[in-house]
């Protein structure tokens, strides 16, 4: 049975040296045997079904945003600046589309990123952008092991730095790397 595993999984990825974790399982999805890259890539067949058939579901999702009152009770904001964005994130993106995108590349990869075009004075989001998660690299600083900013590889040698309140990041959880997803 083990050996059936294999050849579906040396069908899917090719020929990658094995890992095995501590159960002693095949590690197919370590970052180690494939990259973000690569699993987007395989996004095809039983693959892009699963993951198309989640996205959509969650895609559909309507975001409220609530307040509590003086008394404790939740009154919903209908007219929230950020529902206006959600709702029209760009000119070239709905939010169907933001939220399908969104789910895929955490499906996918582990994260998903949102960069937010800020109003130059408020630094309030104007406009959403989803970022190839593949792309995007997080910048830790050093000293404070916090996050201080992402860079987005433009697939075309350029490395655009993004501020730290540009960019809204996704990420499923993560053992090996409290600042990527897995």
């Amino acid at each position: 049975m083990f050996d059936r595993i294999k050849a579906i999984g040396k069908s899917i990825f090719g020929d990658r040296p094995e890992t095995s974790n501590s159960a002693g399982y095949m590690n197919l999805f370590s970052p180690s045997t494939i990259s973000r890259t690569e699993f987007l890539k395989n996004n095809n067949g039983y693959v892009h079904t699963c993951v198309n058939a989640i996205a959509s579901e969650v895609a559909k999702i309507e975001i409220e945003i609530c307040k509590k009152d003086s008394k404790g009770d939740e009154q919903e904001l209908k007219n929230h600046p950020f529902l206006t964005i959600l709702n029209n994130p760009n000119p070239d993106l709905t939010k169907f589309q933001l939220f399908e995108f969104t789910q895929s590349y955490l499906e996918l990869t582990g994260d998903a990123f949102w960069f937010m075009k800020v109003g130059e004075i408020t630094r309030r989001p104007k406009e959403i952008y989803i970022l190839r998660s593949d792309l995007v690299q997080v910048v830790v600083n050093d000293q404070t092991g916090l996050v201080d900013g992402y860079i987005y590889n433009a697939g075309n040698g350029k490395a655009i730095p993004l501020e730290k309140d540009e960019v809204l990041h996704f990420k499923m959880p993560n053992p090996e790397d409290p600042y990527r997803g897995l």
